[in-house]
């Protein structure tokens, strides 16, 4: 596929040819010539969501985490309201340790564990008091998982907090 692909990208600008020479590179585990192709897909068209989404997730592979919050930034440029977007752009905030800007990102996503991750962050960076106002509010439907039972269980034991959790009760 690799070299079907690259003969395929030669003088052409077909940017979804060069995001799929990437997605295969990184398949094949040679991130550096996918993050090259994602490359050569977003200078050929700055409003390709993909390759930015597939760039973010190659810079999340090699641990450049500057680099995925700016593809993930541009994924949210292009799809303001995409739940996938602002999941991802949060998780960079957050494994970049810029937890307030992860807090905003989730807030405006449903996806995956975007709420439990939320629920983390809020965790991490307010008051007791706060942490129960936050999740007060919550919807408690997405909150239904290990991720959110276990900061449950550290709110209740660290926090001193008394809450039923969602996820097991035991």
């Amino acid at each position: 596929a690799i070299a079907d692909l690259e003969a395929a990208a030669e003088g052409n600008q077909d940017t979804n040819i060069y995001t799929n020479l990437g997605n295969a590179y990184r398949e094949a585990g040679n991130l550096k010539d996918a993050v090259r192709a994602y490359t050569a897909a977003i200078s050929s068209d700055n409003d390709n969501y993909n390759a930015h989404e597939a760039a973010g997730f190659a810079y999340f592979d090699t641990g450049n985490l500057t680099e995925a919050t700016s593809a993930f930034k541009n994924c949210v440029r292009l799809k303001p309201d995409s739940d996938r977007a602002n999941y991802y752009l949060g998780e960079a905030f957050r494994k970049g340790g810029y937890i307030e800007e992860a807090k905003v990102s989730y807030s405006n996503s449903n996806f995956h564990l975007s709420q439990a991750q939320l629920l983390e962050c809020f965790y991490l960076t307010s008051t007791a008091t706060d942490f129960l106002k936050h999740y007060a509010s919550a919807d408690k439907t997405p909150l239904r998982n290990p991720l959110a039972g276990s900061i449950i269980a550290h709110s209740n034991y660290y926090l001193e907090t008394n809450i039923e959790d969602q996820y097991c009760q035991d």
